[in-house]
């Protein structure tokens, strides 16, 4: 929902740093640190930004080599799939469980190992894995859609920190000048109680 004009002539008004006299030096300091809050989260959108970028770049490299190293093949359970995930040992999360597989290498050289399998696979069902140079099982490689997730992850979360510890030293700085404002205002009063030419 787009903001009103109000609203924005409110925040104006607030941010804008003017000569209005009711103003006081700590209402100008607060004015002040919160256009330069909202001045360095905009900066910090093109670093971050850059962080991202580079993220993607070392995740595209990893995934290259990654493709080089390890190769897709098929493995043939050699025992049925649990039917339903009860959570006995062996059987992880989303449908699927850890079963005893046997897969080919280039070689003609068998190999077994726990694959990860459907819920409810029967033995002799095929499957595709990732093995590594030596023909161990391997996680898939990284894709390009896995390099653009971590990457906008990276650069949002870096961006989100910094705003973050921007408005947190706002915060801070914020209650720090009621503190001194409360003070001021106190001092004020008393002032005026003493002074005759109020009673």
């Amino acid at each position: 929902m787009p903001a009103s004009p109000t609203y924005l002539l409110r925040l104006w008004r607030r941010v804008r740093i003017g000569s209005n006299p009711l103003a006081r030096c700590w209402d100008r300091i607060e004015a002040a640190a919160l256009l330069g809050v909202v001045l360095l989260s905009l900066f910090a959108v093109p670093v971050t930004a850059a962080l991202g970028s580079e993220t993607y770049a070392e995740n595209i490299k990893v995934s290259r080599d990654e493709m080089r190293d390890r190769r897709q093949t098929t493995a043939v359970l050699l025992a049925d799939a649990p039917r339903e995930n009860l959570g006995e040992p062996g059987v992880s999360g989303g449908g699927s469980a850890r079963v005893w597989a046997q897969w080919v290498l280039q070689d003609g050289t068998k190999r077994t190992g726990n694959v990860v399998a459907k819920i409810g696979a029967n033995a002799g069902s095929a499957m595709s894995i990732w093995v590594d140079e030596r023909g161990d099982l391997a996680v898939a490689p990284t894709t390009t859609r896995d390099a653009v997730g971590r990457a906008v992850s990276a650069a949002l979360l870096a961006w989100l920190a910094v705003a973050g510890g921007l408005s947190a030293v706002f915060w801070l700085l914020r209650k720090g000048l009621d503190q001194l404002r409360y003070a001021q205002w106190t001092r004020e009063w008393e002032h005026i109680g003493r002074d005759p030419s109020w009673s």
